[in-house]
């Protein structure tokens, strides 16, 4: 699915906003609409408190084992962002184990500049 297009209530019209494919979001609740359609509630991401709907037919779950990290107990694990081209890559000493896209920063909350401790 390349948008899925979340509302504030299931039994509503109107978009709150479009969600790309790819994107991760924590899932806090799901309800039924009144035409008996699931709904989930999402938060991280969106809001800090409980957000959006989005249909359940529109996502997928991730399983645990997706989001184990990327080996762990290695030393030496580094992150670079690259402002201008817009993509983070994390790397293992100087091997690079994932890169993605980022959209870092809005207008008047820029990304900060430099080296930092994570």
């Amino acid at each position: 699915m390349p948008i899925a297009e979340a509302r504030w209530d299931p039994n509503s019209s109107h978009t709150a906003y479009k969600l790309y494919y790819g994107t991760v979001y924590r899932v806090v609740r799901a309800m039924l609409d009144d035409d008996r359609n699931w709904w989930y509630q999402l938060q991280d991401g969106i809001a800090w408190s409980p957000g959006p709907y989005v249909p359940a037919w529109s996502v997928r779950r991730i399983s645990l084992d997706q989001l184990a990290p990327i080996s762990p107990g290695r030393l030496y694990k580094w992150i670079q962002i690259r402002i201008t081209d817009q993509v983070l890559t994390c790397f293992e000493r100087d091997v690079a184990v994932f890169t993605t896209r980022i959209s870092s920063g809005v207008s008047g909350l820029g990304t900060p500049l430099g080296t930092h401790r994570v």
